[in-house]
């Protein structure tokens, strides 16, 4: 039994079946590896995309005197407030409207 085992372990059908398992071992781990990078790199450049957004969004609300950002309760933008306002000319009524109009 001894050297049929042995014999089993020097043929070439083994070696073949080795040597693939092994690649395909190597090849995984080699895989995931660069996945996970990736994926963290991909989670790091969203979140700077969405600080930049954020920002944008910051300077331009600053230089509309008409136009602001609603925002949800984290702080996320979530709609554009268009703040309206109008003077009636024959007398003193005064009437403001706000409009919003969310993302989704």
């Amino acid at each position: 039994m001894y050297q049929s085992l042995v014999g089993f372990f020097d043929s070439s059908m083994f070696q073949t079946l080795f040597s693939n398992f092994l690649g395909a071992l190597i090849t995984w781990l080699v895989a995931k590896r660069y996945y996970e990078k990736a994926s963290r790199d991909l989670y790091d450049e969203v979140d700077e995309l969405k600080r930049l957004s954020i920002l944008m969004l910051r300077a331009q609300e600053l230089n509309s005197d008409t136009e602001l950002f609603g925002r949800d309760n984290r702080g996320m933008p979530s709609g554009i407030v268009h703040d309206l306002s109008a003077n009636a000319v024959s007398g003193s009524a005064t009437s403001s409207a706000s409009l919003t109009k969310d993302k989704g």
